[in-house]
Formats: C-alpha cells, sequence, structure tokens
C-alpha cells in the first residue's frame, strides 16, 4: 500500500509515469497528525469581550517521515514530490526549488515543506512557520561510513 498511497499523492501534480516512477524504491513511512494547542482567549481587564483581532486557533498539520530504499531513489521522490508541495499551497515558485534536498512552500501562516538527507525524506504538510525547524529534527541522522575491517593473513590482521 506504501507505493501506492505515494503514486496516489504524487500523481496530484506528476504524470502517471512519473509518478509510479518516483514512488518505485519506497522502503516505509510514517505519518503523524500534530494538533497544536489553541492559546486562550485573551479578555481585556474589564471583562468585555475578547479581542478582534486574534489570530484564528492553529490548524492540525502532518509531518510524514519516509524511507528509500537508496539515495537515488530518496532523491527522485524529493524531486517529483516538490511540484505537489508548490500546488498544494499554491505557491508556484516551490514546484522548481533551488536545491531539491529543502523545500518550502507558503500560503499565508502556513507552509507545506520537504527536506532530504540520504534515503530519508520528510515533509510538513499545513504546518505552521514555527514548524519549519522541525522537519530536520524527524530525518534520522546519516550513519558514519563502515569502517573496513582488516584483511586477515597467516593469523595477524593487517
Amino acid at each position: 500500500l506504501g507505493e501506492l498511497g505515494l503514486r496516489t499523492w504524487l500523481g496530484l501534480a506528476s504524470s502517471r509515469a512519473l509518478a509510479e516512477r518516483a514512488a518505485a524504491g519506497w522502503g516505509g513511512d510514517r505519518a503523524t497528525l500534530y494538533e497544536p494547542v489553541a492559546a486562550p482567549p485573551h479578555f481585556p481587564p474589564d471583562g468585555g469581550a475578547s479581542d478582534a483581532g486574534t489570530p484564528p486557533p492553529p490548524r492540525p498539520f502532518v509531518a510524514w517521515s519516509t524511507v528509500w530504499d537508496d539515495v537515488t531513489d530518496a532523491d527522485d521522490f524529493a524531486r517529483t514530490a516538490a511540484p505537489v508541495l508548490a500546488a498544494l499551497s499554491g505557491d508556484a515558485a516551490a514546484a522548481t526549488p533551488d536545491d531539491p534536498d529543502r523545500v518550502v512552500a507558503r500560503r499565508g501562516p502556513l507552509i507545506w515543506a520537504l527536506s532530504r538527507r540520504g534515503n530519508a525524506v520528510t515533509l510538513l504538510l499545513g504546518a505552521p512557520e514555527t514548524a519549519l525547524g522541525a522537519v530536520d529534527e524527524l530525518l534520522p541522522p546519516v550513519a558514519p561510513p563502515k569502517k573496513s575491517k582488516g584483511v586477515r593473513q597467516g593469523g595477524k590482521q593487517h
């Protein structure tokens, strides 16, 4: 179901063939719905009505973390996901980002963002701007290169 869901999502702004190719190599994902707690309304000291200019309560948003079979598959997904973020946000400039590993599309106070590290890609969908710093924290750390073990010859390690 993972690749099917990704193909459907990518198909919002891509051809069927491109969405299918970009979804191939999916290794797993996790989506989390965040429901921010709204600040209580501000009432003036005289007990009057709340301020008319208070911002609307924060909206729920999704953080979606994906892992891919390899770095190439993650890159392919990230490049194909950028136009989807642009379509969802209405921010056409995000469709062709300067850095395909870091995409931020904006609509009002909300963002649609993508960050890629190694074979992992994390997305924020309809998040408040203040959540942007968390997108990199949701990515797994890059594993250090494996140390090669010496070749054993004649009972000694070299």
